[in-house]
C-alpha cells in the first residue's frame, strides 16, 4: 500500500508500508516482538451489515416526501381558497377580506421546499450508501505493483 500526501512546506512524500499475514496460531509474541492487537473488526463473528443506514436513509426520505406531498395539498388549498372570488369584496384588498390565506400558503410553501430538498438528500443518501456498500459475495487478493522513476510502487486489496 502507497501512501502520498503534502507535508509542511509542499514537499511530497511517499511511504511505503509493507504487511504480512499473522497466523492464527501465533497467540504469544516471541521475544523482543512487539505483541499484536486484534481489532474488534478481525475477529471471527461476522460483522452486522451496512445496510441498516440506506434503510433509515430510505425511512426518512419517505417521511419527508409524504411530508412534500401533504404541504403541497395545504398549500393548494390554501390558495384555491386565496384566488377564489370569497376574498375578493368592491372597495377592499384581498389581504384584507382573506388575512391569514397568503401567510398560510407561504408557511407550506416553505414547508413544502424544505421537506422536498430533505427527501431528495436523505434518498440519495440512501441510494449512494447502499451503492457503496461491498457486495456479500468473497472477494480475492489482489495486488499490482507499479514501476516509477526510482521507486516501485505496489498496492493491494484485501
Amino acid at each position: 500500500m502507497t501512501l502520498a500526501g503534502p507535508i509542511r512546506g509542499g514537499v511530497l512524500a511517499l511511504a511505503v508500508l509493507l504487511a504480512a499475514p499473522v497466523a492464527r496460531a501465533q497467540t504469544q509474541p516471541s521475544a523482543g516482538e512487539p505483541a499484536l492487537v486484534r481489532s474488534p473488526s478481525s475477529s471471527s463473528t461476522p460483522t452486522p451489515s451496512g445496510r441498516w443506514l440506506s434503510w433509515t436513509l430510505l425511512g426518512v426520505g419517505s417521511v419527508a416526501a409524504a411530508s412534500t406531498l401533504v404541504a403541497f395539498a395545504q398549500r393548494e388549498r390554501y390558495a384555491k381558497r386565496w384566488n377564489s372570488a370569497d376574498c375578493i369584496e368592491p372597495g377592499r384588498l384581498r389581504g384584507n377580506v382573506c388575512p391569514g390565506e397568503l401567510d398560510a400558503i407561504q408557511s407550506w410553501d416553505r414547508v413544502l421546499w424544505v421537506s422536498g430538498v430533505s427527501a431528495a438528500l436523505f434518498m440519495g443518501g440512501a441510494v449512494l450508501n447502499r451503492s457503496l456498500e461491498p457486495s456479500s459475495a468473497t472477494q480475492t487478493a489482489r495486488s499490482t505493483c507499479t514501476l516509477g522513476w526510482a521507486q516501485v510502487a505496489c498496492r493491494g486489496e484485501f
